[in-house]
């Protein structure tokens, strides 16, 4: 695709990344990887994202320039000022990236306002789309649609949105970053393999799995100690019923980031109960 003002076989393209997770998950981690990334190779890059979020603590740790935004729901548009207030301090934009699916409305409505070329959007989840208004914005409102996994593609294939508008891109993992990782948090271990998750607290990404598993380990007697990294909204009843030793970020967000990479580079086995997705 050709934008205006831009010639060269690699031209230096000027990106905004809207996100609306309050919380630290692994889109936000990709997300901050994709941003440093692209300024690595010269690109531009902005960020949008609910002001003292873990996701804005960290892009202005990295340099990165951003400003608040947040909604409650789609049709929450008190986001538009705060979008305007940004752009007021950055040039014309190239591409504008939704990373989280709520401000679609709100990016259409940007994109056309401010004739911006090319609007992309994530897409993270295998839940299906679940109304015909749903199906309607996924396929008239963006350009492209980027899935993480083959099956996240394939199920809105089968909502009806038009194949050549979803494209599959994995997600990457900075591998030397992991290798750089150091932490003063000590791993304690028992006997046995050391057995990990690290996953949003919510019920769809099966901890639940996990747990059954690890009471058929007891029961047959077999050594193993577990780690769960992550937070959410099941965090507290999970803890409570968990047989294991299970670490659930209540010590603080910012240690559960700090925590992953140094942590589960120790583990024995990393599991993801919830197979489509994995």
């Amino acid at each position: 695709m050709s934008f205006p003002g831009l010639h060269g076989e690699t031209p230096k393209l000027r990106l905004l990344y809207l996100d609306t997770e309050e919380v630290w998950r692994g889109g936000q981690e990709q997300l901050l990887d994709l941003m440093v990334g692209l300024r690595r190779r010269g690109h531009e890059v902005w960020l949008g994202s609910p002001a003292g979020g873990v996701l804005q603590k960290r892009a202005q740790s990295l340099g990165l320039t951003t400003f608040p935004f947040s909604q409650r729901n789609e049709a929450d548009f008190r986001g538009v000022r705060q979008v305007e207030l940004g752009l007021r301090r950055i040039p014309d934009i190239h591409v504008l990236h939704l990373n989280t699916p709520r401000p679609m409305l709100l990016g259409a409505w940007l994109r056309r306002r401010r004739r911006i070329p090319l609007l992309v959007v994530s897409r993270r989840v295998d839940f299906p789309l679940r109304s015909r208004l749903s199906v309607w914005k996924y396929t008239s409102l963006p350009d492209r649609i980027f899935t993480v996994s083959e099956s996240i593609r394939e199920t809105l294939i089968a909502c009806g949105v038009p194949a050549q508008n979803v494209e599959l891109v994995y997600e990457g993992i900075d591998i030397d970053a992991v290798d750089r990782a150091s932490s003063e948090f000590v791993l304690p271990r028992g006997k046995g393999p050391v057995i990990g998750i690290v996953a949003h607290l919510s019920a769809e990404k099966g901890h639940q799995v996990l747990l059954r598993a690890a009471s058929l380990l007891k029961r047959k007697g077999l050594p193993f100690s577990s780690w769960w990294l992550g937070m959410g909204n099941c965090e507290k009843p999970w803890n409570c019923k968990c047989i294991l030793w299970a670490w659930t970020g209540t010590s603080g967000l910012r240690d559960f980031v700090s925590i992953v990479a140094p942590c589960s580079s120790r583990w024995t086995l990393s599991v993801f109960p919830r197979f489509p997705k994995a």
